[in-house]
């Protein structure tokens, strides 16, 4: 429902920093590959940075370049290597989340489009590439209150095509879990997009539905403490970051529920506890 007091995800929009991508190159060279590995360190610790700002940093270690930096030293590194494709296509991958990260959408489809499906080798490469066009118009619009027919159309083709690339990476959680948080950010957006009080409940709840199925029962008990417990588990592991995500879009489905009055049920009983603030 639109109304005029609105919630915006404050976090999803850089998410990008948290995926923790090492690319699985096929060549030969320690110098090559030593400096690959540097450049994907160093992307992943700007886009780190960019969602949560620059971390404690150890004794005598750098603290993370500005995304810029970061896009430049990839952009060198694969002019000096024309035609090594299989460095180059996933370094080019890597860019364009960096680009996305720091809303530089235009940038982002270019340094997709650079790329061809062939040249990527790992399930997590592919699958952003296979939904560049999703991502792209996602991080373009998610910010506007008002959405097009055409968004409406590109909503409805990222929601089917998010749900398909999140059932088919239980074996690349990383990536899963990013692509599924962006669909249900999509969804809970979509939810905004309409008149109806019965489809607006019904879009919040499919967000929330096809979300839970990337949690583990485990998960699910961590969720319903207000507070996750410390364990000793670096607060950067994928099952705390899946977590951390998770409560970022539960509080905003939970504001936006009440907010727009939708009454809106999960069918998972913690999802459906925390947005109903009775857990």
């Amino acid at each position: 429902m639109k109304t005029s007091s609105r919630f915006r995800p404050a976090l999803f929009i850089r998410w990008t920093g948290l995926l923790g991508l090492s690319f699985a190159l096929l060549f030969s060279g320690c110098a090559t590959r030593d400096r690959v590995s540097t450049l994907d360190a160093q992307s992943n610790a700007a886009m780190i940075s960019s969602q949560l700002g620059d971390l404690p940093q150890k004794d005598g270690e750098r603290s993370a370049p500005p995304f810029t930096e970061s896009n430049r030293q990839i952009e060198a590194f694969i002019v000096a290597h024309p035609g090594q494709n299989e460095i180059t296509a996933p370094l080019r991958i890597r860019q364009a989340v960096l680009l996305l990260a720091n809303k530089q959408s235009n940038l982002a489809k270019a340094a997709f489009d650079s790329v061809a499906e062939a040249d990527l080798h790992t399930d997590r490469d592919r699958a952003l590439k296979h939904n560049a066009e999703h991502l792209i118009w996602w991080f373009s619009q998610s910010a506007n209150d008002t959405w097009t027919a055409n968004d409406q159309s590109k909503a409805v083709s990222a929601l089917k095509a998010l749900t398909q690339a999140q059932d088919s990476l239980g074996n690349s959680p990383e990536i899963r879990d990013y692509l599924a948080e962006m669909r249900a950010w999509i969804g809970l957006a979509a939810a905004r997009q309409t008149t109806s009080l019965a489809e607006a409940r019904k879009r919040l709840e499919d967000a929330l539905n096809v979300y839970t199925r990337i949690f583990s029962a485990h998960d699910f008990e961590l969720l319903k403490e207000v507070n996750e417990p410390s364990s000793g588990v670096s607060p950067t592991s994928p099952d705390v970051r899946r977590r951390l995500r998770a409560r970022a879009v539960l509080t905003h489905a939970q504001k936006q529920n009440e907010s727009d009055s939708l009454g809106a049920h999960p069918q998972n009983a913690t999802f459906d506890a925390i947005v109903n603030r009775t857990r």
